[in-house]
């Protein structure tokens, strides 16, 4: 992490001090700090420490857990020495002066001597220790002790030092003491003590970012997001009070703000904080690599791309940044780049777990099942317990014409992580294999027939394209579990807001709506809702979107009553809400607009939606009975609503005892019967319109049955 500081004449810049501090104890030369390395480095900066050996080991392992990547956790790059500094596990200007003395400058003298204890304390100019108190210093020299022989009295030794510095009478004395003892413990890795002592010092200096600043370093570490979030936003407004001063800080607050709210599940919000990092550091190329990793994960692939390009431009020879672009770009189609970039990354990093498993799921897109196992397993060799490659493993297995292969990795699988998606795979490999047995037995298999030769035998009977859209939206409902929200809930988070919102805040409102959710699952939602709804309605890239547009776009997919959704989507459209209200019958058609272009997916369910009148009826203001009929309408508005309700219905519902004439799976919701032919399909296959071979015909009538009904 390169951070913008103030030099004195023939000092190393920052990152140049890391970088000499690492050579000087990489013995061996191989890029990394191995244990016997971090031993000797951690030794030689705490001189006046003696570490027992499971006082060694304790540090050592909470230095490889936090900075060491996950594929190789005994060894420490140059990365992530860089990253521990950033984040205050250690002082670079201390240890430089401590391990190169003629390179690191002298202090200025003391201005004038020490005063007596009562009088106030004399600065002292030591930039490089960020000390400028005689106490401190004292207070400081004293923990390590403490540290270094720690035993039943370190509490009520620690609880001196503390006492100490609140009596020292000087308030700028006492917090800086305070802040330095932090430091200490946390570097001892004593997290609730360095908690407590950077919390005080806030208290003692609420205008003083450094100690906002350590404090939600401190409760990261603790994993305590939200209150780091809290500490590190008044880090933040402080700072920017005063940003000049402050400037070298900036982007380091930012930083670790944007990591804390991920852990939240914010990404958008996250990106924001990492884009004006990058913007006030434009060499911070950590930041740059956190700004596209978390923009991939919010959909937004190509923007994605373009922050992950710019890091590598910076510093090349990163295979985090290498991996995650190969992600963004695989997600945006583009392949061949995206194996070339998992390829450069298992270059630099052999033991890279995740470029071996995104590297499997190019193959697998590209149907190259041989190397995609070869992928799979190496990235099962570093990483054994990788679950989600072992699964992906058995599915090209299966994929290759390999079932038996495919079970049996699954079964070892399960054995190890005792995963329900993997018991889950397992039962659909056996399942998988009894179909292979019956079209080897019997000859079954399917055809996709053309659209027009599906019928239906009543107007009850689903047809086969809208149904299509109906899944689709149906899918949109479960992913983003929006479906799980009652509509009127949106009318309450809606009160008293501005109608333009930013989509970082757009998030933070969905993730109180959808609390129930953790954060893996709500960053699955967020970002297919950024995909499917935002970037509609925020089609000029502004990065503000319409609240009143938004919530009576969702409101339809919402639970609850039909009637009641169709009334909250018009009451954000409407002047004044409620079923009294009025709206023009333009909004009404650019809604609808809206609504079909965000959710069918199958352009030959309806045709497109047209003006509703002329220009002086469009002008015209209609209530919600008129909106009702114009909604309901299937040519022009959202008229699907009742079949996505059907399905809605039927997800609960238990298997039929009846099994689908194409994919040999037990019918659980709505089931389709051919009136001459007698088969039945299951609704994925009506939808797509498949019959099995031994019926080609010119027609198929079909009539839709609910489960109870086809027995």
């Amino acid at each position: 992490m390169v951070t913008p500081v103030r030099t004195f004449a023939g000092a190393p810049a920052r990152r140049e001090k890391v970088r000499r501090i690492f050579e000087l104890f990489d013995a061996d030369g191989d890029g990394a700090l191995g244990r016997s390395e971090l031993s000797a480095l951690v030794a030689a900066v705490n001189p006046g420490v003696v570490f027992t050996a499971d006082q060694l080991c304790s540090v050592l392992d909470a230095v490889f857990r936090s900075y060491a990547g996950a594929a190789d956790a005994d060894r420490l790059s140059l990365a992530g020495l860089l990253r521990s500094y950033d984040d205050g596990a250690g002082d670079v200007d201390r240890d430089f002066a401590a391990l190169f003395p003629d390179l690191a400058p002298s202090p200025k003298p003391s201005p004038s001597p020490s005063p007596s204890p009562n009088g106030p304390l004399s600065p002292l100019a030591s930039p490089i220790h960020e000390i400028a108190f005689d106490s401190t210093r004292a207070a400081v020299a004293r923990l390590e002790a403490l540290i270094k022989n720690r035993d039943g009295g370190f509490a009520k030794g620690l609880r001196e030092i503390r006492a100490n510095l609140d009596r020292s009478g000087a308030v700028e004395a006492a917090s800086e003491g305070h802040v330095a003892i932090g430091r200490a413990l946390f570097r001892a890795r004593l997290l609730p003590d360095a908690v407590d002592c950077f919390r005080r010092a806030a208290e003692l200096s609420p205008a003083d970012p450094r100690a906002h600043f350590r404090l939600g370093t401190a409760l990261s570490a603790l994993d305590r997001p939200r209150d780091a979030r809290r500490s590190l936003s008044a880090a933040l407004e402080t700072a920017s009070a005063d940003a000049l001063r402050w400037q070298a800080l900036l982007p380091q607050i930012r930083v670790n703000l944007g990591v804390v709210l991920e852990r939240e599940g914010l990404l958008l919000a996250a990106a924001e904080h990492y884009r004006a990092a990058a913007r006030l550091c434009p060499t911070h190329y950590r930041a740059l690599k956190l700004l596209g990793s978390a923009l991939c994960g919010a959909g937004e692939h190509l923007r994605a791309v373009a922050a992950l390009e710019e890091a590598l431009l910076l510093k090349p020879d990163f295979p985090d940044a290498l991996c995650d672009l190969g992600a963004a770009l695989h997600a945006a189609g583009e392949r061949d780049r995206a194996a070339q970039c998992f390829d450069r990354a298992l270059q630099l990093d052999a033991a890279h777990a995740d470029a071996a498993f995104n590297l499997g799921g190019v193959f697998k897109d590209m149907g190259l099942y041989g190397p995609a196992v070869e992928a799979y397993g190496r990235a099962l060799v570093s990483r054994p317990d990788h679950w989600a490659a072992e699964l992906n493993r058995a599915a090209v297995l299966l994929g290759a014409g390999q079932p038996a292969a495919a079970k049996k990795a699954l079964e070892e699988a399960y054995k190890r992580t005792k995963r329900v998606e993997l018991y889950d795979a397992i039962l659909y490999v056996k399942k998988h294999q009894r179909w292979l047995r019956l079209r080897e037995g019997n000859g079954v298999d399917f055809a996709v027939v053309d659209p027009s030769a599906f019928k239906t035998a009543d107007r009850r009977t689903t047809h086969a394209r809208c149904l299509t859209d109906a899944l689709c939206i149906r899918d949109i409902q479960k992913i983003t579990r929006l479906g799980r929200i009652d509509a009127n809930l949106l009318r309450r988070e809606m009160g008293g807001r501005e109608r333009v919102a930013t989509k970082a805040e757009l998030e933070g409102i969905l993730r109180k709506l959808l609390h129930f959710l953790n954060v893996e699952s709500f960053q699955e939602a967020m970002k297919v809702i950024n995909e499917k709804i935002l970037t509609i309605l925020d089609a000029t890239s502004s990065g503000k979107i319409d609240l009143s547009m938004f919530f009576a776009v969702v409101a339809p997919i919402c639970t609850g009553p039909p009637e009641n959704r169709k009334g909250v989507a018009f009451d954000f459209l409407s002047d004044n809400g409620g079923f009294n209200g009025r709206i023009s019958k333009t909004d009404a058609s650019i809604y609808l607009k809206y609504m079909r272009v965000i959710y069918f997916q199958n352009s030959q369910s309806f045709s497109d939606p047209v003006e509703l009148g002329g220009q002086e009826e469009d002008r015209a203001k209609i209530l919600f009975s008129e909106f009702v009929g114009i909604f309901d309408d299937a040519d022009r508005g959202f008229g699907i609503l009742p079949i996505v309700i059907k399905l809605e219905a039927m997800d609960n519902a238990r298997n039929s005892r009846q099994a689908c004439g194409v994919c040999k799976y037990q019918i659980g919701g709505l089931m389709f019967k051919e009136i001459a032919c007698h088969f039945w399909l299951c609704s994925s296959c009506y939808s797509e319109h498949k019959v099995p071979s031994a019926f080609r015909k010119d027609e198929y009538v079909f009539k839709e049955y609910m489960i109870d009904n086809s027995r």
